[in-house]
């Protein structure tokens, strides 16, 4: 990955001042989208105001996971394209990923690739600024978390430091994939809700494709902005 993000960025860094397209925010699904557009051949500028694998996020750490069971069958489809496109990427970059096939439980849990330990946490939170300097794991959280944890893992050693990563959660806990309506060069992304990253390869070939084409690569109609004005009406 280091190699291709090296050349992606000797690419992008050159004389041109004019763009075919510009990604705003170099998280997963950011990264991803100007990745796919580069591979298509057009000229792309990724910005991000912090720097890359910041903690101010939801896109950092090494606690994610990949999944084909969804609620709808558009999210089905998308996670096995999902998955093919991270093999392609595995491939051609040359980084092994991580893949362990388990079902039937109801506690899932994350390999530990490195050692450095154990994903304990719950899905949910309380709604805070993202502008807030503060990043400090909530002690309530914690407390309970580590509760859990000696319940379930009584021989588990302290728990480790914990980080903050936020979640940007859409109404319906949704996707949103869109040409903006006043200005159909724009396509506005919020891949969140806490499943961003699963979809993080496909996604970024997707919306780079709206935005060269400004056409679907695939049905986005569970995406569109018009769903949350038709429920405000």
């Amino acid at each position: 990955m280091n190699r291709l993000m090296l050349e992606f960025a000797d690419y992008t860094q050159g004389e041109e001042t004019m763009y075919d397209v510009i990604v705003i925010g170099a998280g997963a699904v950011g990264s991803a989208t100007a990745y796919a557009a580069a591979r298509s051949g057009a000229r792309v500028l990724l910005l991000e105001q912090f720097e890359i694998d910041h903690g101010r996020g939801s896109s950092h750490g090494a606690s994610r996971i990949l999944r084909h069971a969804y609620d709808h069958p558009v999210y089905v489809a998308m996670a096995r394209d999902s998955f093919l496109a991270w093999a392609d990427l595995e491939s051609e970059s040359g980084e092994l990923g991580h893949l362990q096939n388990e079902y039937g439980h109801i506690l899932y849990g994350l390999p530990s690739v490195d050692g450095s330990g154990s994903k304990v946490g719950v899905h949910g939170g309380k709604p805070i600024d993202p502008q807030s300097p503060d990043r400090l794991p909530d002690p309530e959280v914690i407390a309970a978390m580590t509760r859990f944890s000696e319940r379930v893992f009584p021989t588990a050693s302290q728990h480790k430091p914990s980080r903050v990563c936020l979640y940007t959660n859409t109404p319906d806990e949704y996707f949103m994939i869109d040409l903006y309506p006043e200005h159909r060069h724009v396509v506005i992304a919020s891949c969140c809700s806490g499943h961003g990253i699963k979809f993080s390869s496909v996604l970024g070939q997707t919306i780079a494709h709206l935005a060269l084409t400004g056409e679907p690569l695939r049905d986005l109609s569970l995406f569109t902005l018009a769903r949350f004005s038709a429920e405000a009406e």
